[in-house]
């Protein structure tokens, strides 16, 4: 599976959880925040609802990783207003979405995500479905977007399958 395609899967999600359940006011003010982000291409206020710890993993050796990320999202992110979202927590001990296709020792989660939030934006105006699901953590009262911090080893997988894909 080339990595474009992997960041796709991973942006509209495709992995089951636990019981859904309705967010909390908090986790649809990060979602607002995120889509309005998404939705207008913005780089720097994407990144701005990375976790932290997780923000600190972006450098010089990593930042094609999360470009990657967010390249993939913008192209395929829906255009429409979304029209509900679900919560499902993620067990401590649960694989998460990015391992399904990633090697996990290459790609560690420095924050791993206590919940999956997964925007249903419905059918938009050409009849296509769409959904996001984003994997994110609590930290004091603000929830962040939670993913990988790829070792180098990891951006070696990663420079691999983009040659795959004539990336």
């Amino acid at each position: 599976m080339t990595i474009l395609v992997l960041l796709l899967v991973i942006a509209t999600g495709g992995h089951a959880r636990a019981e859904s359940a309705p967010p909390s006011e908090r986790q649809v003010v990060f979602v607002k925040a995120y889509v309005a982000a998404m939705q207008s291409k913005n780089s720097a206020a994407v990144m701005k609802l990375l976790h932290r710890t997780v923000r600190a993993c972006v450098n010089d050796k990593t930042r094609a990783f999360y470009k990657s990320i967010l390249s993939q999202q913008f192209e395929f992110f829906p255009s429409w207003k979304y029209k509900r979202i679900l919560v499902t927590p993620v067990g401590a001990k649960s694989s998460l979405i990015l391992w399904s296709y990633v090697p996990e020792k290459s790609f560690p989660y420095p924050v791993r995500p206590t919940h999956d939030l997964k925007v249903d934006f419905g059918a938009g105006p050409d009849g296509s479905l769409g959904s996001d699901v984003i994997e994110v953590a609590q930290s004091g009262a603000e929830w962040y977007w939670v993913t990988a911090c790829p070792t180098a080893e990891g951006m070696k997988f990663m420079r691999a399958e983009q040659l795959k894909a004539g990336h």
